[in-house]
């Protein structure tokens, strides 16, 4: 079946901060494009059927179109691949720490997610992780600004498994050539998003919360894990 997409592209000020605390105090919160109902193990690929923007009150909607890249007619896979994601936990005493993920990957439908970080530039996080404290994992598409946070009460850290080294690689890779797309220097995205093949590190953890968080009155509602 044809699944047809209405995006809105929302770019209003501090939009996704005021969306999450409107969602907590009305304890309701929807989504025009049915977010909500989105398996995120298995991305599935749709058609643009429309394209709004709401929140401009002085500049060009139609240029904020255009720098999305995207058109209606489009077919784009949610979730796709290119996501940028970071990874946070905290120590005893409450203090956060947090670092860049470099790519993430979803066990099909058991709710494992595993997180991969260069460990060179993780040792906080890592520290705090192998203490058993709680993990916090967002990602995000950066050209649509589709967002999620999931959640998890432990984690396990552990090495490579066969294959994973050029998994990462190729998530790395598909993530500079998404953001290329928005006028960014790709010289300037590879040295953001190198890391050291032989200090990647996978983090394994079972999602036991989900939450969107795009841009949004639907921001903060929590999703289906």
């Amino acid at each position: 079946m044809k699944r047809v997409l209405f995006l809105i592209i929302l770019l209003s000020v501090a939009a996704e901060g005021w969306a999450q605390f409107r969602g907590r105090r009305s304890g309701t919160a929807t989504n025009a494009t049915g977010e909500n109902n989105l398996n995120y193990a298995n991305p599935a690929e749709y058609t643009i059927g429309g394209i709004e923007v709401t929140g401009l009150n002085v500049l060009d909607k139609n240029a904020m179109v255009s720098l999305t890249g995207l058109k209606v007619g489009d077919k784009i896979k949610i979730p796709g691949d290119a996501i940028s994601s970071a990874v946070a936990a905290r120590d005893a005493s409450n203090q956060p720490s947090i670092a860049k993920a470099l790519a993430v990957r979803v066990r099909g439908d058991r709710g494992v997610v595993e997180v991969f970080v260069d460990a060179e530039r993780s040792g906080e996080l890592l520290r705090d992780l192998r203490a058993g404290n709680p993990i916090a994992l967002v990602c995000s598409e950066p050209m649509s600004h589709r967002t999620i946070q999931v959640k998890g009460q432990r984690s396990d850290v552990e090495p490579l498994a066969p294959g994973d080294e050029q998994f990462v690689g190729a998530k790395v890779d598909a993530l500079v050539a998404h953001i290329a797309q928005l006028g960014y220097p790709e010289d300037g995205l590879r040295a953001y998003f190198a890391f050291t093949p032989s200090a990647l590190t996978r983090i394994i953890f079972a999602a036991s919360a989900a939450f969107l968080q795009t841009p949004g009155p639907g921001a903060g509602a929590r999703l289906k894990t």
